[in-house]
């Protein structure tokens, strides 16, 4: 049985999950409307074209090479980016690690295997572990929707008003 504690853990985790997901949705969403600059479902699924089965660092990567040219978002969607860069590790550690709920933290193994060829040898790296608190989760969660408020009121503007804004 979970105590009240780990419930609420579970719940920041669950939480935490769906505004990753969100993320990811706000960077597509921008990158599609930077690539079409209309509404067109046609269009649409050519600005899709490109940026499908990519992983998330290279979405991001390619949103900010798109947001070169020059319009009136260039600076908003560089700040989004550069408050999602920091939380691209954590992202990883939270969607592709294996979590252990403790009494007082929160344990995140990274259980992916590096492996590197040198002139001197192999190595084989461990990706190691994270320990999070409660409290550390919580302020994550809030930074993310910040982020989420943020990109989706970029996303609204372009709807409301396009790109040549004067």
């Amino acid at each position: 049985m979970c105590t009240i504690e780990e419930k609420e853990i579970y719940a920041d985790l669950g939480i935490l999950s769906t505004r990753f997901a969100n993320i990811e949705q706000i960077i597509h969403d921008l990158m599609v409307k930077i690539i079409v600059r209309d509404s067109s479902d046609l269009d649409e699924l050519f600005g899709v074209t490109p940026i499908e089965n990519q992983p998330l660092s290279k979405r991001l990567s390619l949103l900010e090479k798109l947001n070169r040219f020059n319009n009136f978002y260039s600076d908003w969607v560089l700040e989004v980016i550069e408050l999602i860069k920091p939380k691209m590790s954590v992202r990883n550690y939270f969607i592709h690690g294996i979590w252990t709920i403790g009494k007082k933290n929160i344990q995140i193994e990274n259980k992916k295997i590096k492996f590197t060829q040198r002139s001197d040898g192999r190595t084989w790296r461990y990706g190691g572990a994270k320990h999070i608190l409660p409290e550390d989760l919580k302020n994550l969660n809030k930074e993310l929707l910040a982020i989420i408020e943020k990109g989706q009121s970029i996303l609204d503007d372009i709807e409301n008003y396009g790109f040549e804004r004067s």
